[in-house]
């Protein structure tokens, strides 16, 4: 008997969360929950993009002090 997979919930992804996740360890949806409650998003309002600021705000937020940009020139990608 052949069973149909449960149902997932369709939802575009964002990077600046996804790098969150992968730097903290947390799943996305921690992720993007912790960036929403750090930025004072609202409920309905949802994370299309996250400046440097954004990013590093919220990444301070996780306990990452040291967290910086590192710039790379165009020629050493």
């Amino acid at each position: 008997m052949i069973t149909k997979p449960l149902k997932a919930v369709k939802r575009i992804t964002w990077c600046g969360p996804y790098a969150l996740a992968t730097i903290s360890g947390l799943t996305y949806e921690e992720a993007y929950r912790k960036a929403k409650k750090v930025l004072k998003l609202e409920s309905h309002e949802s994370i299309k993009g996250m400046s440097k600021y954004e990013f590093s705000k919220v990444a301070i937020s996780l306990q990452y002090k040291k967290f910086k940009w590192e710039f790379v020139k165009r020629s050493e990608r």
